[in-house]
């Protein structure tokens, strides 16, 4: 066998390695953009029920709806994303579970004394929104992908076709998602918020 020969045969090897690798990677980013994608949707449906809490000093309807608070997608897929997504977006996603599972304990739990005054009360859901805003950010992030909900319509695109749209909303509309970004690292309190009077941007439905 001369030396081209085996030139040859090295090259299909490394050639053979290289792709069979690169389809790993492939198959990795596909399985951490679909559960992302999982736990995106479970953070919006959150949201939706998170908006009606704590409306009046009445709780009856806060018992009513939060068992619609869910955690299921994350609970199956927590594991398997702390290996796929970067340890500060991860971090996000953790705390924003955290303070969810704070939350429905309190009152769902009959175990667990409700014994929160009303603007106590308050501010603990918003700082539960505030995470899961950030959780939202994260998924977005990670997946490169904006998605919108009009109307029950899912809408997706890649973020740099949205990026000039999101300045432009941001510099008009600053008074309600909360300042912490993914890119900062910064955090919430679990447990409530410094400012308690400071409202979600906007509902997962554009509301």
């Amino acid at each position: 066998m001369n030396s081209e020969t085996l030139s040859m045969i090295y090259g299909i090897v490394l050639a053979g390695s290289a792709a069979t690798g690169l389809t790993g990677l492939i198959l990795l980013h596909r399985e951490k953009v679909g559960l992302l994608k999982l736990v995106q949707n479970e953070v919006t449906n959150n949201l939706e029920y998170l908006k009606n809490l704590s409306i009046t000093d009445d709780r009856a309807l806060d018992y009513l709806l939060a068992p619609g608070l869910k955690s299921r997608a994350w609970d199956q897929s927590s594991n398997t994303l702390a290996e796929l997504v970067g340890e500060g977006n991860f971090e996000f996603l953790v705390s924003c579970y955290a303070s969810l599972s704070i939350l429905t304990d309190r009152l769902t739990n009959p175990k667990v004394a409700d014994d929160l005054g009303f603007e106590e009360h308050q501010a603990q859901i918003k700082s539960v929104i505030s995470h899961h805003w950030l959780a939202f950010d994260v998924c977005q992030q990670e997946t490169s992908s904006f998605r919108a909900w009009s109307k029950g319509m899912l809408v997706s695109k890649p973020i740099d076709e949205r990026s000039q749209e999101l300045d432009e909303e941001e510099e008009e509309d600053t008074d309600g998602r909360p300042e912490d970004s993914v890119q900062t690292g910064s955090r919430i309190n679990i447990h409530g918020v410094d400012n308690p009077d400071q409202a979600p941007r906007r509902s997962p439905t554009g509301e």
